[in-house]
This record gives structure tokens, C-alpha cells and sequence, in this order.
């Protein structure tokens, strides 16, 4: 065995340096576009994918073509489509005045997607379509829209959009403390209760604005809104003008009411902003403070009126 096994250690002795010497040139040679497989036959590789890609964009052109279309419907006077709410006398009636034409009222099928889609963020299925356009009640929109409204599904879409427009994260930017995860996900819970409760929106609002205590807490989950508004590096007003930029910009759409804070909004914002443009800083400032009367005005009808979190349906 001894004798074996010195043959075979001197074999690989001499065999290394003679292998190093005939190899050694393609052991060392940098590699170039010239080795890359790909790059000399790209073919080799993306064909099959090619080839797939097409007969797919092949197959949804054919089936695109073989449906009938509807022909192109022509525009109706907005004084003929009928009025349910405000909405629609807000728009249809400055139409009218206008002697714009409306589109004539959506088909049973472009309802029941769009509804779907705006109340649940999802597309409806095709037995759930297909129930809908069998359905002969002259109510079957109504009820559809009740339907929807008291689903989980708009439940959930509709707390993930009062997340987005509450901010509802665990860090703040710009913020003198942060919610954490604790914070963030008490105050999930408390949007996501509101929801389901059917808690009117000027109900939430007061809430959220008058919101202390341990954010951490169930209870007392409406701080975490507050603590949006608080500011670092700087005195506690700058606190106290944040927050209530915080609260005019969440509950009353009022764009760029941080800028206000510093400086007339003629000649800053006359690009972005009409009603920011022609607002003096002393009536931004002023205006927490305004009358009944102004406020009015200025509150928009669903904050002061006791509608739910069900959007209006036409």
C-alpha cells in the first residue's frame, strides 16, 4: 500500500506542473464579450419567451376583436339625468347652466364594476356579475350598493384609506417623537372600529383633535393623532400651528395652511393654490377663531352634516 501511494503522490507531482504548463494560458485569459454565451446566441435564450409573449398578445387581440362593442352612446342634456342628492344637483345643475351635455347613465355591467371598484377596491367576480345583470328588480342598483356598503371588504378598503389620510405610521418625519408600533397599532384598530361602527366623520374628527393620553393605550388611541402635529427644534406655538395645519388639511382640505402660517399667500402660491393665493396670513391666522357664520361657509357639508362612511351613490 505504501508503494501505491507513493506512485500515486509522485504522479500528481509531476502531472501539476505539467498541466499548469499546458492549461495555463486558459486558466489565466480574462474573460471577454466573446465567452458569454448569451451575447454570441441571444435567440438560444429569449426565443421561448418570445415565442409565449406573442401567442398570448396573439390570443387577447383575437378574443378583443370577436367581442361585440357597444356603440358609442351620444351625450344626453344634464337637466334629463335624474337628481338623487346634492352631489348630483351641484354638478348636473352647473352643467345645465353651462349647456354642457352629459354621458347618458351607465349600462347595468359599467355599474356594478365601477361601484364594485370604488366602494371595495376590488374587481367583482363573474358569478357576482352575473347575478347582478340576471337580477330583474327595478331596485337591484339600490340594493347592490347597500350590499356592498355593509361588507367586509368595504370595511377594509375603507380603513386602509382613512390609514393613508391620518398618516397612520409608526415613525413621523419632522415630528418631535414618533406612535412606534405600539401606537400605530391602537390607533389601526381605533380607524378600523370607526369603520365598522359606522361612527359619523365629524364624530371622528372631534375626537381625533381633542385625542390625550398614553397613545399606547386602547382607550386613549385618539392621541396618536395629535402627535402628528408636534414639532422638533422649535418652541411649543410651532407645536400649536401644526397642529392646527394638521387638522385643517386632514378634515377640510385647506392646501398649503403651513405656508399661511408664515406669509401671504399672494405672490407664493398664486400657481398652485387660488384660495391659498388670495388669503392674507392674518385671516389664516384669524380663522380658528372666526364666526359661526364663516365657518359655515367654510366647513365642507359633510363634516357638518351626520353622514356616515358610506359615500353617496348615484
Amino acid at each position: 500500500m505504501t508503494g501505491i501511494r507513493g506512485l500515486t503522490a509522485l504522479g500528481l507531482f509531476i502531472a501539476l506542473p505539467v498541466s499548469c504548463f499546458l492549461f495555463g494560458e486558459t486558466i489565466l485569459k480574462t474573460p471577454s464579450v466573446a465567452d458569454c454565451t448569451f451575447h454570441n446566441d441571444p435567440d438560444r435564450f429569449t426565443a421561448p419567451e418570445r415565442r409565449v409573449r406573442r401567442a398570448l398578445n396573439d390570443r387577447v387581440v383575437a378574443a378583443t376583436r370577436a367581442l361585440k362593442r357597444d356603440a358609442v352612446t351620444a351625450p344626453v342634456k344634464a337637466g334629463s339625468i335624474p337628481q338623487r342628492n346634492f352631489i348630483d344637483q351641484e354638478i348636473f345643475d352647473k352643467l345645465a347652466q353651462m349647456n354642457v351635455p352629459s354621458a347618458q347613465l351607465s349600462s347595468d355591467a359599467e355599474f356594478f364594476r365601477r361601484i364594485t371598484l370604488d366602494l371595495t377596491g376590488r374587481i367583482p367576480s363573474s358569478d357576482d356579475v352575473r347575478a347582478f345583470l340576471a337580477d330583474t328588480a327595478p331596485n337591484k342598483r339600490d340594493m347592490a350598493i347597500e350590499r356592498l356598503l355593509y361588507s367586509s371588504e368595504f370595511s377594509d378598503r375603507w380603513t386602509m384609506w382613512a390609514g393613508d389620510l391620518l398618516q397612520n405610521t409608526a415613525t413621523l418625519n419632522s415630528a418631535s417623537f414618533n406612535r412606534n408600533i405600539q401606537g400605530r397599532n391602537v390607533f389601526f384598530y381605533y380607524i378600523q372600529s370607526a369603520i365598522y361602527d359606522e361612527k359619523p366623520f365629524d364624530q371622528i374628527a372631534t375626537e381625533l383633535i381633542t385625542g390625550r393620553g398614553n397613545n399606547y393605550d386602547w382607550a386613549t388611541a385618539t392621541a396618536n393623532f395629535p402627535m402628528a402635529g408636534s414639532t422638533a427644534m422649535g418652541p411649543i406655538q410651532d407645536t400649536y400651528d401644526n397642529m392646527m395645519v394638521k387638522a385643517a388639511t386632514t378634515f377640510l382640505g385647506e392646501a398649503y395652511y403651513d405656508c399661511l402660517g408664515c406669509h401671504d399667500g399672494r405672490g407664493h402660491l398664486d400657481s398652485i393654490n387660488l384660495w391659498a393665493s388670495q388669503t392674507r396670513r392674518a385671516e389664516a391666522w384669524g380663522w380658528p377663531h372666526s364666526s359661526p357664520e364663516r365657518a359655515s361657509r367654510v366647513i365642507p357639508r359633510m363634516l357638518r352634516s351626520p353622514v356616515r362612511w358610506h359615500p353617496i351613490c348615484t
